[in-house]
């Protein structure tokens, strides 16, 4: 076999082995999620104290059913305490009646307080 019969059958091999292939696509970023956002102290103090509240109302005016609140006031009171102030509604067999409260959110410990409900 002669040398150019040898390059000739070795070039298309040369040339298929320096074809391109199109490069793999890039590796998929992975996806990072956040994690929730630790609740405002006012919200927490909030929900403590509404909660704290309902309970309270009912006892103290017979007959109450579907306790609502409004949006209360909320103000540090210390370090460690937030204060709440609002007012809600409920009903009665006689009607809608309205109703304001007041409460300490203890944050240090996760504790209310000094709750006290007057009918407005």
């Amino acid at each position: 076999m002669n040398k150019h019969m040898i390059l000739a059958l070795a070039a298309p091999l040369a040339f298929a082995a320096c074809a391109t292939t199109p490069p793999p696509p890039p590796p998929v970023a992975p996806v990072v999620v956040a994690p929730p956002a630790a609740p405002e102290p006012a919200a927490v103090a909030r929900e403590a104290c509404e909660a704290a509240a309902r309970p309270m109302v009912a006892r103290q005016f017979r007959g109450a059913d579907q306790i609502t609140f409004n949006d209360p006031l909320a103000r540090a009171a210390s370090r460690t305490a937030t204060s709440i102030r609002g007012g809600g509604q409920f009903t009665t067999p006689r009607g809608p009646a309205n109703f304001s409260y007041r409460c300490t959110f203890n944050t240090r410990n996760n504790t209310t307080s000094a709750i006290r409900i007057t009918r407005r």
